[in-house]
């Protein structure tokens, strides 16, 4: 603690004592000072700076700068004041400009202590707003302190543009000692009474909107804005100091119960969704990129349509925040299997899975067996998906569940491959069946070098340990080609297929297209894709695929396009890509081993065959036979799928097992 009176500076050092209660301390000794009794009735007034270590300060030697920093910063606001350090690194008392940051532009309301002092002694009344914006922790926590500041500032700055709306020019907007929410303090209207609800109302709609675009870009989820109101009278007999703090801890607790109480709502909503089967499974298709055909789906889940709970990311952003995620978590798993009854036998179906419920060996033994018998299914049919960073914090339970999943004939795949958690030795050490490749790695691949160059080197990892890699978030054709040439055989995406109730179907001119690439060479056109009609992802809160699709597009792309409907010829007047007509594109599209004798009235009028059906359930058709080729890469999945003989022996062929049965 510093302290100055008489022209001469003081330190007090405080051992063992948290910030809180040096200004605690500093406190009682500024009451202590003020309440002397001097000859004269003389007054004294002492100016106090607080900071703490390692708070505050890098290193001892810097604590005593850091308060006499804090101390020029209570000198700045006026007389009798006490000043504690908020900043990583002692600052010395910058004055606002118009050009500066929300750091600068909104002072901790302690600096402003002055200015909110003269409006309750003017008006005898001011008022509070606590704009609580602690959810944005997440993003300090995952993304860095450069980017919360960046989002900290936003909303500020929509603060700052409601003056003249909602709030007047001389209400004073500050920030919180610890940057988690902005304290606005009103002068009171010309009306009598202050409707403080329905100006809370419209604070809190103004900064969601204003970080909403940031928040679902950063989180995958819905920014949870909470705001509380207060108002305060003036009294004689309590110093106005005190008045002013009790005015912002009392808005402080509005919105803490405020949040509470939105917390009791979505855990009542989200148990009814629990109970009464509101969850929606959707299913997208995981292709061969080199033939076009299915695989198997990867089982996603949505929350009721035209909701705030249908993307995933917000149900369990909101089942983390009110303990339901085992329960929500659970009921996907459920709901996933329970409607994947006429799943192909040949077929794979990707389930995700939390930790919780991957170690749970009695709930994969006995539940998951009994869903599986109602579905037709075996374990051969399933693989279950588990986030890359969750397998990593608990490696030897993850290598235990593998062993005994593999015995029992399930597939294990690690999910989100490729961000920032990624380790190439650890994807070597956990030793999956798949290896699924983050969107992050896939959008764009065609045009970054070091993603290549990445992809290049899981894929020898993968061959070392004899995975199967899955990519992920396939929106464009250049990023097709660029993911078959590095060698991924498999993979999913809108420009594949979206996700649809059980099962989707690739398009024969998806498939087309995809055959079509080996066999030409196609120059890059420059095309503006169409928007997402439907928010891809699964029920992990990084899952979702809803970026914007950039990037150059072959001529293809304008013939097929996932699930979406086929590319009309233009009007008259309109620029026109290609300089040949639609139906000589898509001949040359057709390729020989698919029967290009097909009629090009069912590929002009894709409702009228089952191929292109986008969502509907279509008759089980035998796979059509893979020709022979010498390149390794294109050997079917299931002999790629040898049992590991770092696990078990191999098992002794049998004449009698069918050979397509995975």
């Amino acid at each position: 603690i510093a302290a100055r009176f008489g022209g001469e500076e003081f330190a007090l050092l405080l051992p063992d004592t948290g910030k809180t209660g040096a200004i605690a301390e500093a406190e009682r000794l500024r009451e202590v000072v003020s309440s002397a009794a001097l000859p004269g009735d003389q007054h004294l007034t002492v100016t106090i700076g607080v900071a703490a270590y390692p708070d505050d300060a890098t290193t001892p030697e810097a604590l005593l700068d850091a308060a006499t920093s804090a101390l020029r910063g209570a000198k700045g606001g006026g007389k009798s004041r006490v000043h504690f350090m908020t900043d990583a690194a002692p600052t010395p008392l910058v004055v606002a400009s118009p050009d500066s940051g929300a750091s600068d532009r909104f002072r901790p309301y302690h600096e402003r202590m002055g200015e909110v002092v003269a409006i309750l002694q003017r008006d005898r009344a001011c008022s509070c707003i606590y704009v609580d914006l602690s959810q944005l922790e997440r993003i300090q926590q995952e993304q860095g302190v450069a980017q919360h500041a960046e989002l900290f500032d936003r909303a500020g700055t929509v603060l700052d543009n409601l003056r003249g709306q909602l709030l007047r020019s001389r209400d004073i907007i500050c920030r919180s000692n610890d940057d988690d929410a902005y304290i606005c303090l009103l002068s009171p209207r010309d009306s009598n009474q202050v409707d403080l609800e329905r100006l809370t109302a419209s604070v809190t709609e103004a900064v969601a909107s204003g970080l909403a675009p940031a928040v679902r870009e950063l989180l995958r989820d819905e920014p949870r804005v909470n705001v509380g109101a207060s108002r305060i009278l003036s009294n004689p007999m309590v110093r106005p100091e005190r008045l002013v703090a009790r005015l912002v801890a009392e808005a402080h607790e509005a919105a803490k119960l405020s949040r509470q109480r939105a917390a009791q709502r979505d855990k009542a909503v989200l148990q009814d969704i629990i109970l009464g089967d509101g969850l929606i499974a959707v299913y997208q298709p995981i292709v061969h990129l080199e033939t076009g055909e299915i695989f198997g789906h990867e089982a996603l889940t949505r929350g009721p349509r035209g909701t705030r709970m249908e993307s995933p990311a917000t149900l369990f952003a909101v089942a983390d925040e009110v303990d339901l995620t085992y329960e929500l978590d659970r009921a996907c798993f459920r709901g996933a299997l329970r409607r994947s009854v006429g799943l192909e036998p040949v077929h794979r179906l990707f389930v995700n899975l939390l930790p919780m419920s991957f170690y749970d060996s009695s709930f994969i033994e006995i539940e998951c067996s009994h869903l599986l018998s109602a579905a037709n299914l075996t374990p051969a049919n399933i693989v279950f998906e588990i986030s890359e960073r969750l397998a990593i914090e608990n490696f030897a339970a993850f290598r235990r569940a593998l062993a005994t999943y593999t015995n029992m004939g399930f597939g294990v795949a690690i999910d989100d491959v490729g961000t920032r958690h990624s380790n190439l030795e650890t994807v070597m050490a956990l030793r999956p069946h798949f290896i699924k490749l983050s969107d992050v790695l896939s959008r764009g691949v065609a045009r970054s070098t070091v993603k290549r160059e990445m992809l290049r080197s899981l894929g020898h990892i993968a061959e070392t340990i004899d995975a199967v890699m899955v990519a992920e978030g396939i929106e464009t054709l250049d990023d097709l080609v660029a993911l078959r040439e590095l060698g991924i055989r498999y993979g999913q995406g809108f420009y594949l297929a979206r996700p649809g109730p059980p099962f989707p179907r690739v398009r024969g001119s998806v498939r087309r297209s995809i055959l079509a690439i080996g066999s030409r060479h196609l120059e890059p056109i420059t095309a503006q894709p169409p928007e997402p009609d439907f928010e891809a992802g699964d029920h992990d809160d990084e899952s979702e695929d809803r970026d914007e699709v950039t990037g150059e597009l072959f001529n293809m792309a304008d013939v097929a396009r996932g699930s979406g409907d086929f590319r009309v010829p233009p009007r008259h007047g309109e620029v026109v890509a290609t300089d040949r007509p639609l139906r000589e594109e898509l001949r040359a599209l057709a390729d020989p081993a698919l029967g290009s004798s097909e009629e090009l009235g069912e590929i002009l009028e894709p409702g009228t065959t089952d191929d292109t059906q986008p969502h509907g359930p279509a008759r089980w058709r035998p796979p059509r036979p893979t020709p022979p080729s010498a390149d390794p890469r294109t050997r079917p999945l299931i002999e790629s799928l040898r049992r590991r003989d770092d696990d078990v022996a191999p098992p002794v062929p049998d004449a009698t097992t069918k050979p397509e049965l995975n």
